[in-house]
């Protein structure tokens, strides 16, 4: 019959002298059990919280970073509004000029969102006409670099016409 049960002997400093405890074997191992479980279970809640106390400030500080990016947003679209509106009064005033210098409505400048394609085909006739001017030009290393610069003979004509009616003839 020892032999199923477990004696602990407490040993005080006061009066009350040794206490003995009698605990048997089955129920000593089912407590042993349960402790080591709840030894586990406090360590899981520990890093988990040590875990959500690291999401918390990385969450804090996220919200943060929106609200900046809020304001950001919110100061580019009163600065789009502006520009939106001080687009429609030079569309206005370009109608005027349009209209004092009798020229009839301005000609519509079309949206260049998606423009593309390929380059017009080159006529080889007019290249061998036009005079080609050559201009020594230096590389990095300082010397001069043989093939130069091929100009247009008129560039300033071109580029008139780009800025007078906004699209290139």
């Amino acid at each position: 019959m020892d032999k199923d049960y477990l004696n602990i002997l407490i040993f005080s400093h006061t009066s009350f002298g040794v206490r003995r405890l009698r605990m048997g074997k089955e129920t000593f191992k089912t407590l042993l059990y349960l402790f080591v479980f709840f030894q586990f279970a406090l360590m899981f809640l520990l890093c988990d919280y040590i875990q959500v106390k690291k999401k918390i400030s990385l969450l804090n500080q996220l919200r943060h970073e929106t609200t900046v990016q809020k304001s950001h947003i919110q100061l580019f679209s009163t600065k789009i509004e502006a520009l939106e509106k001080q687009l429609s009064k030079l569309k206005d005033f370009d109608q005027r000029i349009h209209t004092i210098a009798n020229l009839g409505k301005g000609q519509e400048v079309a949206s260049f969102i998606g423009v593309g394609g390929t380059s017009p085909p080159i006529n080889i006739r007019t290249l061998k006409q036009q005079p080609k001017e050559v201009n020594p030009v230096r590389n990095s290393s300082g010397t001069l670099n043989p093939a130069g610069i091929i100009l247009k003979p008129n560039p300033t004509a071109e580029q008139q016409g780009i800025i007078s009616n906004g699209v290139k003839d």
